[in-house]
């Protein structure tokens, strides 16, 4: 039970998690003045307290729809763009508390994007985009995940969102997708 301002009881749920203990120690209710919160690199609140505990949320701002990749010790991230341009910022963390943009891998406006998939296959950084207005789904890679990112393809699959990128025990390479469908990819990756 969290003590609210007003004299109210807050019943939370979160039975031996930190953040409960994270808004008692960092915000005394009987100051009744916002706590200073750190300011990260963007002039937001910190989500990191420095301790081992955190605060959501960990980004500030809407961020949809996230593909993290795991690449050793680093973590990668990106999230639908919509319709704006540059797009699919890709972040990076070592710890998935504190992230900072890389950069875009998107220039060109290929519709409203959303849903992507970021993955690395035999040493290349792959983004699936399945985008509205046009209905479909495109890829871009980069041997390097701070780019270049190469122009869009293309891969001509109307109608689907949230792909998901597997490589089969022979090698062979998928999309799943909305729905339960699943397509072969060519071995680049590149096309279907």
């Amino acid at each position: 039970m969290l003590k609210l301002a007003g004299g109210g009881l807050l019943a939370t749920g979160l039975s031996g998690l930190a953040a409960p203990a994270a808004w008692a120690a960092a915000s005394p209710v009987s100051s009744g003045a916002a706590p200073g919160w750190a300011k990260g690199f963007d002039g937001q609140r910190k989500a990191d307290l420095g301790d081992g505990r955190f605060l959501n949320p960990i980004m500030a701002g809407d961020h949809p729809d996230p593909s993290i990749l795991k690449d050793g010790a680093d973590y990668y991230m990106t999230f639908s763009t919509f319709d704006s341009y540059p797009g699919l910022v890709i972040w990076h963390s070592r710890d998935l508390v504190n992230w900072r943009p890389i950069g875009p891998a998107l220039h060109k406006n290929i519709g409203a994007v959303w849903a992507p998939e970021l993955c690395k296959h035999k040493g290349r950084y792959y983004l699936y985009i399945p985008t509205k207005g046009p209905n479909t789904s495109w890829v871009t890679w980069a041997d390097r995940i701070e780019g270049p990112w190469s122009e869009p393809v293309d891969l001509g699959l109307p109608n689907h969102i949230d792909p998901g990128h597997a490589v089969g025990e022979d090698g062979s390479r998928w999309l799943f997708l909305s729905g339960g469908d699943r397509v072969r990819l060519s071995d680049d990756g590149l096309s279907r």
